[in-house]
């Protein structure tokens, strides 16, 4: 072998043209990451064109007035301060409160006893089962229509039934009662809701381990005692989960109180939600009702970052 083919033979490959050399399969799989992003496409222009466009679109709505119909007048802080000292916002946001309470409270509670109960699978739980969640894939307005009919307080069925049974001393006004309306809006928002609970807890307790909950039973752990120190502490992710999505769509109630009440009878059940309806559409005040918005969208944000950092300190390990 000659020289020239030696050094040849011996030379070794440049490393910058080596790494300069695509793969084989490199441009099928640029055109399938293309591909990919195509299919998401629409998904990312609906949620642009329906929540984030309109999300900022009313973030700076907030600071100006405008009556829907003419030009916008920039002010600032205005409508933020204006909202501060408004006794009527602090109101409808009490009542709003109240109302995340009592759902979310209700929901869990209720949701997880009928988690509990079809847990042992008694004859015809399925059954049972479809029957709790069908009431939270109803359509809301139909559900307030329906029990607004059920708790009129003139022709009410409920009035009907007790007059029918012979128990008309115990006949109301139900939801024109200012007492009784709250706790009424309370208790509808609690049979809508309750399915998606009982379904999360459900899941939850078929993961649980049945040696788990033999080895509880071996040392006496019955009944409630059972259920607070064992099954409690196991599901308690699928509760703060529960609990989130509980007071997310609490707190964006207006359906079912304006078919049931119009947040009436007086300011009795006067709902955030109504509030901000009527200073929009009513009165007129966009950037105002936006203001309002926002401030309880940054308090609502914050408190449960808050509660999820808190739910984190307290798990065990």
């Amino acid at each position: 072998m000659s020289t020239a083919r030696r050094r040849l033979a011996t030379k070794p490959l440049d490393p910058v043209r080596t790494s300069r050399r695509s793969p084989p399969n490199s441009g099928r799989r640029l055109t399938q990451h293309k591909g990919r992003w195509l299919f998401l496409l629409p998904s990312f222009l609906l949620l642009g064109g329906f929540v984030v466009v309109p999300l900022m679109l009313g973030i700076i709505l907030a600071f100006f007035q405008w009556n829907g119909l003419g030009s916008a007048t920039f002010v600032g802080l205005a409508n933020f301060v204006a909202a501060i000292s408004d006794p009527k916002f602090w109101h409808s946001v009490a009542i709003t409160l109240w109302y995340v309470f009592g759902t979310t409270l209700g929901c869990n509670v209720l949701g997880l006893s009928l988690a509990l109960a079809l847990f042992t699978k008694f004859r015809g739980w399925k059954i049972f089962r479809t029957l709790f969640y069908l009431s939270g894939v109803m359509p809301i307005v139909a559900t307030g229509i329906t029990w607004g009919l059920i708790f009129n307080p003139g022709d009410g069925l409920l009035n009907a039934f007790l007059g029918a049974i012979g128990l008309r001393q115990f006949e109301g006004l139900w939801l024109a009662n200012p007492h009784l309306a709250l706790p009424l809006i309370i208790f509808v928002g609690i049979w809508i809701g309750v399915g998606l609970p009982m379904i999360l807890f459900s899941a939850g307790l078929m993961r649980i381990s049945p040696a788990l909950l033999e080895a509880a039973d071996l040392d006496g752990a019955f009944g409630v005692k059972r259920v607070w120190y064992v099954i409690l502490p196991l599901l308690k992710p699928v509760m703060i989960v529960t609990t989130l999505m509980l007071i997310i769509s609490s707190i964006q109630v207006f359906a079912t109180v304006w078919v049931m009440t119009g947040g009436g009878p007086g300011y009795a059940t006067y709902v955030l939600g109504i509030y901000l309806y009527n200073t929009a559409f009513e009165y007129n005040r966009f950037g105002y009702a936006n203001a309002m918005s926002v401030i309880v969208a940054v308090v609502a944000g914050a408190s449960m970052m808050v509660a999820m950092k808190f739910a984190r300190i307290a798990e065990p390990g």
